[in-house]
């Protein structure tokens, strides 16, 4: 379970190491470039008084658009949408083929930060607080195991972030699974000054020849996903299908 406390132990602690050579941890991206990931978010509620197991899959789709300098524009959408309540499946519950089909083409600065999302549907994004707690910002310097860089992140009510926030990344070395060698890289986020605020912390893991998120493993915490779901925690896995 995610604190305020562990939070800001964690942005504190210092780290003793022996010397390390460092790494620049950069995305690559190249146009027309196609990304699938299979993403899985399993959650547990109350549901007016009925104990609710959900379990959410989908598989997200991003092609790079274009790049212009540190400029990168993709365009984003999902498929293959699956719903689950207690081991049954949603049904007609879950999203309809419209909402299924809107694309959103984000623009992000080479290290990763969103500048703009146009289109799509907010309640199959999660929401603008869903979407910033996932961010990723690539670091500005090369970085030795142990090191670590932060975004903040100001609160802007009218665009639906009604807190500020803050998310610390830390380099914890290389791996190699499967046919990718990864850097690994934890992070934790938390929404400040609200013991009911959003967290997220977890594991992620980039390939090192381009810098795309290979797999992620995290965790949520008082998340409410649409306005007829209760704040919850969630376990989250994400992983490359390409």
């Amino acid at each position: 379970m995610i604190t305020k406390t562990i939070v800001f132990a964690t942005v504190l602690a210092p780290v003793a190491l022996m010397p390390q050579e460092a790494v620049e941890i950069k995305w690559l991206p190249k146009v027309g470039e196609i990304v699938n990931h299979q993403m899985n978010i399993a959650m547990s509620m109350d549901m007016g008084g009925t104990p609710m197991d959900i379990n959410v899959s989908f598989v997200t789709v991003s092609k790079v658009l274009s790049i212009d300098g540190d400029t990168v524009k993709t365009e984003d959408g999902m498929k293959d949408f699956k719903m689950m309540f207690n081991g049954q499946d949603a049904g007609d519950m879950g999203p309809d083929a419209s909402a299924m089909n809107q694309k959103v083409v984000t623009t992000r600065k080479i290290n990763g930060k969103v500048v703009s999302m146009e289109g799509g549907n907010a309640e199959m994004s999660g929401g603008p607080r869903v979407q910033q707690m996932n961010a990723f910002e690539y670091p500005s310097a090369p970085v030795k195991v142990g090191d670590s860089w932060m975004m903040d992140f100001p609160k802007d009510a009218a665009k639906g972030l009604p807190l500020a926030a803050k998310a610390k990344f830390t380099y914890e070395g290389t791996e190699k699974i499967g046919k990718y060698d990864k850097w690994k890289i934890a992070y934790v986020y938390c929404e400040l000054d609200d013991p009911r605020g959003y967290g997220n912390m977890g594991t992620t893991w980039l390939d090192k020849a381009t810098g795309k998120l290979v797999r992620l493993v995290g965790e949520y915490q008082n998340v409410s996903f649409n306005e007829m779901m209760p704040p919850s925690n969630a376990k989250i896995t994400i992983n490359i299908v390409n």
